[in-house]
């Protein structure tokens, strides 16, 4: 019987039996536990989802606009170089 990690919660759900036989027989085939290969599974698809929310990617026209925006800046408007000043506490 396998010691449980200190600070280790439980998480129950239900599975249709087909899938838990699906997902038992994968785990034996990696040399797994049910609950490794689960968790192994959950955690790399967690982690999936939430690089995804911190990744946004372009379209090659639009990563060209990007960049030809850094390489060649808008002058500031006045309002901003105002607004700038007023922060620096010049004016």
């Amino acid at each position: 019987m396998r010691a449980k990690p200190t600070g280790a919660a439980r998480l129950e759900f239900r599975l249709p039996s087909a899938t838990k036989e699906l997902i038992v027989s994968a785990a034996a085939a990696c040399g797994q536990t049910f609950s490794e290969f689960a968790q192994a599974a959950l955690m790399q698809h967690a982690r999936r989802a939430l690089e995804a929310q911190h990744i946004t990617e372009l379209s090659n026209r639009d990563r060209e606009a990007f960049m030809a925006m850094l390489d060649a800046p808008p002058e500031p408007t006045e309002a901003l170089v105002r607004a700038v000043r007023r922060a620096e506490g010049r004016g």
